[in-house]
């Protein structure tokens, strides 16, 4: 109703300036032309957040998945026409505007039916290592929600500083990941 009523104004209010002044026809076509695009140029985020859920018809993610968009983390509660409402592992609510998640990068945690988490750690350096590896795959494979399969591994990544550095690999169900360990720059938990 809005809309008709604004087209209908235009379009009085340009042929009562043809008619009054001696303006031609293709002088308020041109100025409609510049108004067009300055109007684009001012409302071109609110377009951007109405056309993003048009565009992301492919649904990369869905509502319950863990996702992280923009330094966000957490679980999909809504995703509306304008905007997706996640809710933080701190349990904090945040809204990312749907032009941010169709222009940036969105990690879906949750898109494939396993997890990995790289677990980094450090012990002495008088520490056996067959020992710590054997010692520390028995441990993780008795976790509960760790997979058999693929098998827990341990890995030397390093000898340095006096410090045996390993990295713990197992994988899980996407549910039952929290974010911990994603949160460590230092993991790979990809």
């Amino acid at each position: 109703m809005q809309i008709a009523f604004a087209l209908t104004w235009a379009a009085g209010s340009s042929l009562a300036c043809v008619i009054a002044f001696p303006v031609r026809p293709g002088d308020i076509i041109g100025l409609l032309g510049l108004s067009s695009v300055a109007i684009s140029f001012a409302f071109q985020d609110i377009f951007k957040n109405f056309l993003a859920p048009i565009l992301l018809l492919h649904e990369p993610f869905q509502l319950g998945d863990q996702i992280v968009v923009e330094g966000f983390e957490g679980t999909v509660e809504e995703i509306s026409m304008r905007s997706t409402q996640i809710q933080t592992y701190q349990g904090e609510r945040v809204i990312v505007p749907n032009a941010i998640v169709f222009t940036n990068s969105v990690r879906v945690l949750t898109a494939m039916p396993h997890r990995r988490t790289d677990l980094p750690l450090i012990l002495d350096y008088d520490t056996e290592p067959s020992r710590a590896i054997e010692t520390l795959v028995q441990a993780i494979s008795e976790v509960e929600g760790v997979l058999s399969q693929p098998t827990p591994e341990v890995d030397i990544s390093g000898l340095n500083d006096g410090y045996l550095h390993l990295i713990v690999r197992y994988w899980t169900l996407p549910e039952l990941f929290t974010g911990a360990a994603d949160k460590n720059p230092d993991c790979d938990g990809g």
